[in-house]
């Protein structure tokens, strides 16, 4: 008879320890002394499309360190319908867009463009942006020139591998596009 209750003892023995677990993390979801006003998890940002083609055509000013370019941004809204489209656009002065689809406006915010389609690009359509802009990345975007004290005939531009926290000299997301 010993045997069964010695059973029953480890079968309850299980439950008390997760009900025990919950009861140290207070069942708030924050261990002890976290600061309950202070979100316990992050995620990164819904993906409202797909982006599906990137295009670059960038003419760099070795003399001036500048950019001028065309970017063609060709996505697919994922589930619903797009109103809007939020393009990284830090450092960039754009000086015409169009469009796919119906372009109701377009304004560039402090390192936001948004475009607005009137109707909203349906889920599941393919649409294209085509952003004119000029750039001068203050980092993440290196010249070597001959100015600079580099041989004659090896102007170079390229980009920093290390992680930029201002602009990237073309307008983009930097949120994951891909989960």
């Amino acid at each position: 008879m010993n045997r069964p209750a010695n059973r029953m003892n480890k079968r309850l023995s299980l439950p008390a320890v997760w009900l025990g677990a919950l009861l140290s993390l207070g069942l708030s979801g924050h261990a002890p002394g976290a600061d309950p006003a202070v979100p316990a998890r992050h995620y990164a940002p819904s993906r409202e499309v797909d982006l599906l083609h990137l295009a670059l055509d960038i003419t760099p000013d070795f003399r001036q360190r500048t950019l001028a370019g065309q970017a063609a941004l060709r996505f697919k809204p994922i589930a619903r319908p797009l109103p809007e489209l939020r393009l990284d656009a830090i450092d960039l002065t754009v000086t015409n867009l169009t469009a796919t689809e119906k372009v109701a406006g377009w304004q560039v915010a402090r390192d936001k463009i948004i475009v607005t389609f009137d109707p909203p690009v349906p889920a599941g359509r393919e649409a294209t942006v085509v952003i004119g802009y000029r750039a001068q990345p203050s980092e993440g975007l290196y010249f070597r020139t001959r100015e600079m004290g580099y041989r004659p005939g090896t102007n170079t531009c390229g980009r920093r591998a290390k992680r930029c926290t201002r602009g990237i000299g073309f307008p983009a997301w930097t949120s994951p596009m891909k989960s």
